[in-house]
């Protein structure tokens, strides 16, 4: 398992083999899961917008927002959107 990520107020970031990425609280309490729908052989790069990156084992770097768990409004990559950052979870597969 790669390292979690660990954020500013202790929540931790994680993404496991079965596709998915996992956010919980500093007590371990479940704060959103993403299917991302692809193993996941990498630690999470927490960015100071809030959001995380977390690359998948089909080859996309997937921004995303850390207190929803949807999509990212980021500056960096986002995995679905046009250049007028429009999307929606459904394009995850």
């Amino acid at each position: 398992m790669p390292d979690p990520g660990i954020g500013t107020t202790g929540n931790v970031y994680f993404g496991l083999v079965d596709g998915m990425l996992y956010a919980r609280g500093p007590s371990g309490n479940v704060l959103w899961e993403l299917n991302l729908g692809t193993p996941v052989h990498t630690s999470p790069a927490l960015l100071p917008d809030n959001s995380i990156l977390i690359g998948t084992d089909d080859g996309r770097l997937i921004s995303v927002d850390s207190n929803s768990g949807g999509l990212a409004n980021t500056d960096g990559p986002m995995t679905g959107r046009d250049l007028q950052r429009r999307s929606s979870q459904s394009l995850l597969p």
